[in-house]
Parts: structure tokens; sequence; C-alpha cells
């Protein structure tokens, strides 16, 4: 059990070194390990579709190739295009997917696993440990979102491109981050919750994942329901900050108060 033993020995036998550090240099570490534990996969997965994106964009400006209508198979170029067209989707969907498995997988090996007994004894509070795990993932998740508006540009065009780029695009965007802010947070609550069971894990975490659909479903049915569109999404982006904040608080107080890795 870590909140007697390694717990203890993180909040009293390294409180002189956290003191003599910048809590903003121990998030940075925080943030710097995390980030290139996801850079070694997402990396190399964003400049595949940066690549692709670019072939399909050069086979646009030849006359006469059209990368989206009338592929000829029976031509070199045709089935080049082809080929780049399957990939591009596909690769753009996978580095998402990939992206949330990470992001899940490293909060539970992190800090609910094996590897939570070595991290934790850090001279890095449980804060600042949450902090850098959170940011570097809300990075990876603001990268990936650009990595795909560039590659959406060159695919379809400037003029389409460019025609994306308005306030209404900032708010879509803005919330997408928010979005992100809150899954990273209800990946470590949800894993928190189910450390408080030491034999039915799963059910715990079951149950939390439902009561919190459920809550958001009532609420979103009293008061959305009643707002103006441009209204109801300034209150949507306000409920899914509120509710990563309180996720992140809810966190914080169970690695703090309640934390056991048995």
């Amino acid at each position: 059990m870590l909140n007697t033993e390694a717990s203890s020995f993180a909040n009293n036998g390294t409180e002189a070194a956290m003191q003599r550090k910048n809590p903003v240099e121990r998030v940075g570490k925080i943030f710097k390990y995390d980030f290139m534990s996801y850079s070694r996969n997402l990396f190399p997965m964003c400049l595949m579709i940066l690549a692709v994106s670019l072939v399909l964009f050069i086979f646009s400006l030849i006359p006469g190739v059209s990368i989206f209508n009338n592929i000829d198979s029976s031509d070199p170029t045709g089935v080049v295009s082809l080929i780049m067209v399957t990939l591009w989707p596909t690769f753009a969907a996978a580095v998402f997917v990939c992206l949330v498995i990470m992001v899940g997988k490293n909060i539970k090996k992190s800090y609910f696993g094996n590897e939570a007994y070595l991290r934790m004894a850090f001279p890095v509070s449980v804060g600042e440990h949450m902090c850098g795990t959170i940011l570097s993932g809300l990075l990876w998740f603001i990268i990936v979102s650009v990595v795909c508006i560039v590659s959406f540009t060159l695919v379809f065009g400037q003029e389409i491109g460019t025609a994306y780029l308005n306030a209404d695009s900032f708010i879509e965007f803005l919330k997408i981050v928010l979005i992100a802010f809150t899954f990273i947070t209800f990946i470590f609550i949800t894993e928190a919750i189910g450390s408080l069971f030491s034999k039915k894990k799963l059910l715990g975490q079951f149950l939390f994942i439902i009561g919190v659909i459920i809550i958001c479903e009532v609420v979103e049915h009293l008061i959305l329901a009643t707002l103006t569109y441009a209204m109801s999404n300034v209150i949507t982006m306000v409920m899914i900050a509120l509710l990563g904040i309180a996720f992140y608080v809810g966190t914080y107080f169970i690695m703090k108060k309640n934390y056991n890795l048995e």
C-alpha cells in the first residue's frame, strides 16, 4: 500500500528537495518525460499523414489528374493516387485512436500500475505530477489536430482549408481542447476510483462512468434544451471545462488522501 510507505517518503523524505526547485521546473520534467514517451509513436505517424497529404497535393497540381474522381487503375499515377487517397483517412483516424490509447495506458501504468511506485517517489507533488501528464497529453491532442487541419488543407485545397479559419472554427477548436482536457482528467479519475476498490475495480469504474453519463444527460436536458444555439454552445464549453476541473480535483483528493496500489 503506497499511502503508508512510498507516499510518506515522497511527502516527507524529499520535502527539502521539492522546496529547492521551482514548481514549474518539476512540472516541466514530468511533461518532458510523458511528451517524449508519446512522441516515439505519434511523431512518425504525424509525418506519415503529412507525407501522404503532400503526395496528394503534388498529384493535384498535375494537369488532367484528379485524385478523387475518375481514377484510372491502368495508369501508374492513378494507382498511386488511389493508394494515397485510401491511406490518408486511415492514418488520420489511426493517429487519434493511438493517442487516446497511449494516454490511457500511460496514466494507468504510471500512476496506478507497477511504475507508480517509482514515479511517486520522485520529489514532485501529486498536483505537479498530474499537471505535467495532462499538459503533455493536451499538447499532443493539439499537435495532432493541427496536423490533420494542415493535411486537410493540402488534400482539399487552400480555399477550402482557409474557409475554416474564422471565429466559429476557433471556438470549435477551443471546444476540442476542452474536450481533450476533460477526457484526460476523466481517465485519471476513473483509474483513481478503481484504485479504491481492492476486489471489484472494474465494477466500481463502470458504476462511476454510468453515473457521469446519467448526470451529463440530465443536465443537458434541463439546461441546454431551453437555450439558443449560440448560448448553448457557450454553456456546453463551460460545462465541459467545469467537468474537467471536477475530475482533476476529485483525482487529486483521492491520490492525496487514499492512494492505494495494492
